[in-house]
């Protein structure tokens, strides 16, 4: 029942975006860090092939480069198996991407490539979400 509900609230501010605050959307808590999963809805696209989304994980504590959150720019393949790629990541000192940002190397992110999608897992979840949302299909959440 959240997921359906999450997935309606996504779909209702798909063309409602306001571009001088995005709106992040909680999605998930990883049960073993706590760390908190959110997608912009307004970001979520889709071409022939691809869905596209912004993603923002916030952390409970600071990594061991003092960062409390990064926002990442994915590349989704809805079919499956389903996988991801993320294309652009920023880290931010401050929570929920505020405060001093450094960005990952592009040729370190074109290295790591697609990565296929475990069941059952924060970024499964997220891709499934944002499948959903850019099909405007529900049944994708199951």
């Amino acid at each position: 029942m959240r997921k359906i509900l999450l997935f309606l609230l996504l779909i209702s501010n798909l063309g409602f975006s306001n571009s001088s605050k995005a709106e992040w959307m909680f999605l998930s808590e990883d049960a073993v860090k706590g760390n908190k999963y959110y997608i912009r809805a307004d970001s979520i696209k889709k071409d022939d092939s691809f869905v596209y989304a912004w993603v923002m994980s916030n952390f409970i504590k600071p990594n061991e480069f003092g960062n409390l959150s990064y926002k990442s720019y994915h590349q989704m393949s809805c079919e499956t198996p389903i996988k991801s790629k993320m294309l652009s990541l920023r880290f931010f000192k401050g929570p929920m991407g505020e405060g001093e940002s450094e960005l990952m190397r592009t040729k370190l992110l074109e290295e790591k490539g697609w990565q296929y999608v475990e069941q059952g897992t924060v970024l499964a979840y997220t891709v499934n979400m944002a499948c959903a949302v850019a099909y405007k299909d529900p049944s994708r959440l199951e």
